[in-house]
């Protein structure tokens, strides 16, 4: 019986070459049956596995591959989304410092170890890692964008507002973010600032339903009755549907 995995490294590269993958899987198996942590076998064969759309075994090759060879970001990186599809936030978030560890600016590890973080309830580990992002890429729109849902969640309305003006010197319209600050600021009886917001998330998207509906009832809370009104109606005319539940008959 041979000892030697290298002629079947040899094979499977050369029938990976021609692309008769079924041929190089076989062979790569047949290499990791004589030696189980050849890292160039399980690599490539994760690889050909997950082009295949067989990312169970594709994901456990390449979690034996940073066990053997840890100094490649990628694939620590790969682990980390085979993971996070799982919903091992803690295990992904892992994975994606160690890639960081390697690659500091490796923007998407960052975006996800961010996700991980909040999943985790880990807060303020997540705005510390976006906050290296932008400093790295002050114009990276992903890290914005997280940063933003980040601010939702937590209530962080100063940092929300932060991030939505850069999004919008940046050219990048946000609506979605401008409406969910307004809640924000709603919710925290900034009232103004909350009718201010809805206002603005209007000019960003004048058919935005939902913002209309919020307004509508924060001027009727100030007695303006007449505008409040307008806004109900110009709402119930893009989404009919906001209309069950949140009016009494002549209320509109």
């Amino acid at each position: 019986m041979p000892h030697d995995p290298r002629p079947f490294v040899n094979l499977a590269i050369a029938r990976h070459n021609v692309d008769d993958l079924e041929g190089a899987k076989d062979a790569y198996r047949g290499a990791l049956a004589l030696d189980s942590g050849l890292p160039q076998a399980l690599w490539n064969l994760a690889l050909i596995l997950d082009s295949q759309n067989e990312p169970e075994e594709a994901s456990g090759l390449v979690a034996r591959f940073v066990q053997v060879k840890a100094d490649m970001p990628e694939a620590w990186f790969r682990h980390g989304e085979a993971l996070l599809a799982r919903e091992d936030y803690r295990g992904a978030l892992d994975a994606f410092l160690h890639a960081l560890q390697l690659a500091p600016d490796l923007e998407a590890a960052m975006v996800n170890a961010a996700i991980c973080s909040m999943k985790t309830g880990q807060v303020e580990e997540a705005r510390s890692i976006l906050s290296d992002m932008l400093d790295r890429r002050p114009d990276s729109i992903d890290a914005l964008n997280t940063i933003a849902a980040t601010c939702v969640e937590t209530g962080d309305w100063e940092l929300g507002l932060a991030v939505r003006k850069r999004l919008l010197e940046l050219r990048c319209a946000c609506p979605e973010l401008t409406y969910n600050l307004a809640v924000v600021s709603e919710e925290q009886d900034r009232i103004d600032d909350a009718i201010r917001l809805y206002c603005e998330a209007l000019r960003e998207n004048p058919r935005f339903p939902e913002a209309l509906l919020n307004l509508g009832h924060l001027l009727n809370r100030q007695g303006k009755h007449v505008e409040a009104t307008e806004c109900w109606k110009r709402a119930l005319a893009l989404s009919p549907e906001l209309a069950r539940g949140y009016f009494e008959p002549e209320e509109v």
